[in-house]
This record gives C-alpha cells, structure tokens and sequence, in this order.
C-alpha cells in the first residue's frame, strides 16, 4: 500500500484568537483507508495567509480504488467549549 501526504489546513478568517486548539476528524483509518469510523487528531495552530488565526495537519490517505474521503475540524474555544 502507497501513501500519499494530503495537508488540511481550516482557515478561520477572523482575526480574534477565538480559538485555543482545533481537531481534524475524517473518514480514514490509521492506514489512511476509507472507513465509516472517523479518526480524530490534534491540529496545529499556525497563522492564516490573511494574518488571520489557522489550523493545519497532514494526514497520509491511500489513494486506492479511487474512494473519496470526508473531513471536517472541530474547534474549542477559550472556554474550553468544543
């Protein structure tokens, strides 16, 4: 099986540090397969190309059999509210 490094990076357009930590979830396993059990990681925190707040991870996703990946971010707040 052959990886292929896929960078996720979640732009938050707004210049308030609103956030302290940000998870990527998606639809791949630790093999980087396709799977309906999400995984879930830490992303980190980094400055946006618009000087705004970002988040960014690399994951490495099995591009087999052509299967398309889901994904999303979830962000936590000051407050400690996800």
């Amino acid at each position: 099986m052959s990886t292929i490094p896929v960078q996720f990076t979640y732009l938050t357009g707004i210049r308030p540090e609103l956030f302290t930590a940000a998870r990527l979830k998606g639809s791949w396993d630790p093999q980087g397969r396709r799977t309906t059990q999400w995984s879930s990681e830490e992303m980190d925190a980094v400055r946006g190309w618009d000087g705004c707040p970002a988040f960014t991870s690399t994951v490495h996703l099995d591009p087999g059999n052509g299967a398309d990946f889901e994904w999303g971010v979830e962000l936590t707040l000051r407050d400690g509210q996800v």
